[in-house]
């Protein structure tokens, strides 16, 4: 039957959406090949500065491989959040969302001064509170560096700044030396000695009943001033004194953590306040880091990080690597 002008047409223009169709359809599979084999997930590996960066298996001619570091604070408070995932980010480039290609959540090394309440009023203590040191030590990173001080009518650094890395199979001996407790002066040792050249998250841990009755270098105020100037996060591990806790020093530890972001937990129980306390520290040091590719035509253009469900509390700081 011979074809009308009409049916010539029709066909022309099933030949025509035909021939559209595949087109799209190879570019897409050639867009999919892209995203799928040359665009292997990125792999991470650390660099120098302990810092996680994003790498491939091959090149793709026309892009680039980048990765970007975040963390996410409360504004508020300051305190870090550990707990998202790559689903709760976005990555703008422009105005366009562009895929996230790799994400780690990883902890930044700490730096941390652990002081320990050695007077007479911790007699009754002293297992529980060698335990809950033991507990803190045992759950830093290898990366992590630590320095232990111990006071009572003295203050004693009994263990000079090193990497935890360094410790392992090592005692760390501690002692009662002369009567008295000088906690302001313990404090004022830990921001102004063992943390001076720190690098990293820094930490100040005390494990204390709260009394202090002999500080002579230091006071009340000066410690939370200086606490708050330098940068310091600050906890306490509160036991109590007899039967009850020492309600008339207790605010002074309060101050500290509240100045700096840090909390006080109050348990006569010291294993399980070391455990909640190594969660916090886990979320303290959380950074998220980020791989995604960009076109070389694209690569002045300026990329953003944000969170998927608006969140006014909290806010997004870019590390530079």
């Amino acid at each position: 039957m011979p074809c009308t002008m009409d049916d010539q047409h029709k066909r022309l223009r099933q030949f025509i959406t035909f021939l559209f169709v595949s087109v799209l359809t190879a570019a897409g599979a050639s867009g999919q090949t892209t995203n799928g084999t040359a665009f292997d997930r990125p792999t991470f590996f650390t660099n120098a500065e302990k810092v996680p960066v994003c790498r491939n298996s091959e090149s793709v001619p026309g892009y680039i491989l980048r990765s970007v570091t975040v963390t996410v604070i409360e504004r508020k408070s300051g305190r870090r959040i550990g707990n998202l995932k790559g689903t709760d980010f976005s990555i703008l480039q422009g105005d366009e969302e562009i895929p996230i290609a790799g994400f780690k959540r990883w902890n930044s090394p700490l730096s941390v001064v652990l002081a320990i309440d050695t007077s007479a009023s911790t007699a009754n203590q002293l297992g529980d509170i060698g335990r809950a040191a033991d507990t803190i030590v045992g759950g830093l990173s290898l990366n992590d560096r630590l320095s232990v001080i111990t006071f009572d009518g003295q203050v004693t650094q009994v263990l000079r700044p090193q990497s935890v890395r360094d410790l392992s199979g090592k005692a760390i001996r501690v002692a009662r030396s002369s009567p008295g407790t000088r906690l302001f002066d313990a404090v004022d040792v830990a921001l102004k000695t063992s943390l001076k050249e720190s690098m990293g998250r820094r930490v100040v841990i005390v494990l204390t009943d709260g009394e202090d009755n002999s500080s002579k270098n230091a006071s009340e105020w000066s410690t939370v001033w200086s606490a708050n100037e330098a940068n310091v996060f600050f906890y306490a591990l509160q036991y109590p004194y007899g039967d009850s806790f020492r309600v008339s020093t207790h605010p002074y530890l309060k101050l500290l953590a509240d100045a700096t972001g840090g909390k006080v937990l109050r348990s006569s129980e010291l294993s399980k306040s070391a455990e909640q306390l190594l969660a916090i520290l886990d979320e303290a040091a959380a950074q998220y880091t980020f791989c995604y590719w960009t076109a070389e035509q694209d690569i002045g253009e300026d990329v953003r990080i944000k969170l998927r469900r608006s969140n006014t509390n909290y806010a997004i700081r870019v590390q530079a690597h």
